[in-house]
């Protein structure tokens, strides 16, 4: 998600006006959603100190926002992350938030309240009670579970489906030959396991490209496949939003954005999957991005696969097996750093210095194998 996907949101929470009282005794809350960055008019609030034009925010599954406050000010959004009880919160970050749900008022005719969150405690990831999904296309890291597939018969054997701004994109091939005119390629989620009720909450989509219209032959749509992340082994492709015709945005400059489209239920585990289908890949120039991708009624399914590279060699990483301090040297310079647990729950992430070195303490986490991102590499890590 970019910075200014959020704008027509918080206009509605702040205006463009001041702020001119907050609620006397705030309300004790418990809130799951994602963080995000937003930017915010330059607004004055008694007891918190001048808030930045950009800041850190909670929204929710049902889109709703709220900006939050550590130590009597707004939490900048500068960076891509913060700290917090000395743990760092990445935007995009699905987490719980605890804290205090203060009431503020504008002061010009027509009064609007907002509400902020002063937070208590923070607690990365997701409760298990919780039956929803989000990805908002920022990094490699967030995507490492989403597959990219071609299945047209061309020699352009690599997918062109990037994260480009914080959006999963496909563009077109400019002064290709004809050998790579033809293209149709897939980006594929992980899998669900879909029960009754099961939906895209929310998608959003944009186009950038010059062509007015999607020509006969050509697909670019949303699509579930049941029974395998692969199009041509799916055992059902059900097309969920065609954006062709009246739903192709062309000239368009803010995003489209799609609710509640119903996913039909099944045995099989189900993945949603981005398809371009370009058979001018070299003239025609649809230039698509999507974003902010919700989804409820769902189950994400675990499916791990051996590393396709171990983090070894040029990178070190000791001691392995552990229960105590892990090194790591000779990674690229500011190279990203995680930690998860086999089901994919995040329980660090931080950077490697300059030198491309790290170290991360595990002395809290229970016994048993964990897996270690360092950059795009990936190793099993063994807590003993």
């Amino acid at each position: 998600m970019r910075k200014s996907v959020l704008v027509g949101f918080v206009a509605l929470l702040f205006a463009t006006f001041s702020i001119r009282s907050f609620a006397q005794e705030g309300e004790n809350i418990q809130c799951i959603g994602v963080i995000q960055v937003i930017q915010t008019p330059s607004v004055e609030i008694p007891g918190i100190r001048k808030i930045r034009t950009t800041c850190f925010a909670l929204v929710t599954k049902d889109q709703k926002v709220y900006p939050l406050i550590k130590d009597s000010e707004f939490v900048s959004g500068v960076e891509d992350y913060f700290e917090f009880a000395g743990e760092t919160i990445w935007k995009s970050d699905p987490c719980t938030i605890e804290g205090t749900l203060t009431t503020a008022q504008t002061s010009e005719t027509t009064p609007q309240e907002i509400k902020v969150i002063t937070i208590k405690k923070i607690t990365l990831g997701i409760p298990e009670s919780e039956s929803w999904y989000y990805c908002g296309f920022e990094s490699k890291i967030q995507i490492k579970d989403w597959t990219r597939i071609r299945t047209d018969k061309s020699v352009l054997t690599e997918s062109n489906w990037s994260v480009h701004s914080g959006t999963a994109s496909h563009d077109y091939y400019p002064g290709a030959d004809d050998s790579y005119k033809q293209i149709d390629d897939w980006f594929i989620s992980p899998p669900f396991s879909l029960g009754e009720g099961a939906q895209i909450d929310t998608l959003k989509y944009l186009s950038v490209g010059m062509m007015p219209r999607i020509i006969e032959g050509d697909t670019i749509g949303i699509y579930a496949l049941y029974g395998s992340a692969d199009p041509r082994k799916a055992s059902k492709k059900v097309l969920l939003l065609d954006i062709r015709g009246e739903a192709y945005p062309y000239q368009k400059t803010e995003y489209t954005v799609k609710t509640n489209i119903a996913l039909p239920p099944s045995q099989e585990p189900c993945h949603i999957a981005f398809r371009y289908k370009n058979q001018e890949y070299n003239t025609r120039w649809y230039t698509l991005r999507f974003d902010d991708l919700w989804l409820s009624g769902i189950k994400k399914l675990v499916h791990i696969e051996a590393p396709k590279q171990a983090v070894k060699g040029d990178i070190e990483v000791y001691p392995n097996p552990t229960s105590d301090i892990v090194t790591i040297r000779d990674a690229r310079p500011l190279a990203q750093v995680l930690l998860t647990d086999l089901k994919g729950v995040r329980l660090h992430q931080s950077v490697c210095n300059t030198e491309g070195s790290a170290t991360l303490s595990v002395r809290h986490l229970p016994k048993g194998v964990y897996l270690l991102y360092v950059g795009e590499r990936m190793c099993k890590l063994v807590i003993n």
